[in-house]
Order: C-alpha cells, then sequence, then structure tokens
C-alpha cells in the first residue's frame, strides 16, 4: 500500500465522496474530507420534468456528469415518475457516469467515447443526422457538446438539469495545512476547484491530482504549481495516479 498514512483531501460532493474515500483507506490513505461543492436543482425544474416526462421523444439521453443522473433521479423520485429508459438511447461521457447510470437507471449505457470529454463524446457520438438528443447538463455547462452536435445535425435539447454551489463543513483542512499534514489534494471537476478557492480562501502549496485537462486547466488558471492529470477519467485513475506520485 504505497499510500499507507498519505493524508488525501476529497473536495467532491458529500453525497459523492464515500465511494472515494473507501477507496483511498482501501491502499491505506487517511481521507481528509472537504466538500466544496453542493449540486442543487435548477431554481425552476419545470423544464427538466417536463423533458423527463417526454423521454420517449428523444433518441438520445446524454450523461456528462454523475451530478446529472442524481438529479435526475431526485426529480422523478419526488414526482413519482417511472420512464421507460429502456425506450431511449444513452451515451455517457465516462465509466463514473456510465456506472451511475447502471447503478440509478438499472441499465447500460450505448456509448462511451474514447476519451471522456465533450469534444470526443460530441464527435464519436454515433448518431444520425436528425435524431433528437437531450442533453440535461450543468446551469454553467459550456456549449461545445452542444455545437458539436447540432453541427453534425443533431436536434438538440440542452437545459440545466443542476447548479453548483459552495458547501460548508468537513475536517479542519486550514489547521492541517497550517501543519503540513497534506500530501496531496483532488478536484474531479473544475467546479471542485473554483469552490475550493472560495471556500478556503487562498491556493496552497500543494500537490493537486485532477480528473481531466480541463479540471487540471483550471487548477493551473488559478494558481496550483504542482497539478497532476489521471490518465483515466475515474476515480480508479486518481489512485493510481496518486499511487505513483504522492
Amino acid at each position: 500500500m504505497t499510500l499507507r498514512g498519505k493524508r488525501i483531501v476529497i473536495t467532491r460532493a458529500r453525497h459523492q465522496a464515500v465511494a472515494f474515500a473507501n477507496l483511498l483507506r482501501e491502499h491505506g490513505a487517511t481521507p481528509i474530507l472537504y466538500p466544496c461543492i453542493a449540486i442543487i436543482p435548477p431554481d425552476d425544474p419545470a423544464p427538466l420534468d417536463e423533458a423527463l416526462a417526454r423521454l420517449s421523444n428523444y433518441d438520445w439521453m446524454l450523461i456528462t456528469s454523475t451530478n446529472t443522473v442524481d438529479i435526475i433521479h431526485q426529480r422523478l423520485t419526488e414526482r413519482n415518475s417511472s420512464p421507460d429508459f429502456g425506450a431511449i438511447k444513452i451515451g455517457a461521457i465516462g465509466t463514473s457516469s456510465a456506472n451511475a447510470v447502471k447503478t440509478i437507471f438499472g441499465r447500460d449505457v450505448n456509448f462511451i467515447p474514447s476519451r471522456g470529454t465533450a469534444h470526443h463524446l460530441g464527435i464519436e457520438l454515433p448518431m444520425i443526422a436528425g435524431e433528437k438528443i437531450f442533453l440535461p447538463q450543468s446551469a454553467i455547462a459550456n456549449h461545445v457538446l452542444a455545437d458539436t452536435l447540432i453541427e453534425r445535425g443533431g436536434i438538440v435539447m440542452a437545459m440545466s438539469a443542476y447548479q453548483t454551489v459552495t458547501d460548508t463543513g468537513g475536517d479542519d483542512l486550514p489547521a492541517l495545512l497550517a501543519q503540513n499534514q497534506i500530501d496531496a489534494i483532488t478536484f474531479t471537476s473544475s467546479s471542485c476547484v473554483i469552490h475550493f478557492l472560495y471556500k478556503l480562501g487562498y491556493v496552497p502549496d500543494v500537490t493537486v491530482a485532477c480528473i481531466g485537462n480541463v479540471t487540471a486547466q483550471t487548477a493551473r488558471e488559478v494558481g496550483f504549481a504542482r497539478v497532476l492529470i489521471a490518465d483515466n477519467t475515474d476515480l480508479g485513475g486518481l489512485i493510481t495516479l496518486l499511487n505513483s506520485a504522492v
């Protein structure tokens, strides 16, 4: 266990931290829980609810984050609704999102791109021009995926499925940093980076391990000097990275 005794910070949302914390413990590390984001429904969830009620009208639903799966499940539970997910093709941006679909929706996805980026999902999705694509995503998602699909002839319904806010609480990270007791900080999205800075108030001189080039670029832009990128866009990739570099 090369991570034995290492203190690794988890910045992702509380409901997503458990699996990663358990994985770190299995590898001998001590997880430090410092939730920086909370995922909440959009201010007006009506458009999302209406789209879910008409899910069979679409050819594809694209999942770009496990957050999307969680919010959709929450909305369906609150409305006591059970759409037929077997009647639509589902594409996921990576294995984590695909696993969430399997766990929550009870089915496998139809497509995962060769790399876990919006660009690769957009250019590789085996769609046919004229197909209708339902794209529920973050309120602050960029337009790369939607624009790429539209250029390929897709009819895209992109909408806000969730918004990200800064969370509070967690372990006493400021004290641990002051005592040089942190070996690495992990970021699974750019939102985690931004809200980490909002919450802590400064950029510590600590190695950070990121999922994805976009997340890593955000970490560099806010001032982190030692930024590592996992080869695979899942928690296993982060563990492999941490094992080799921390």
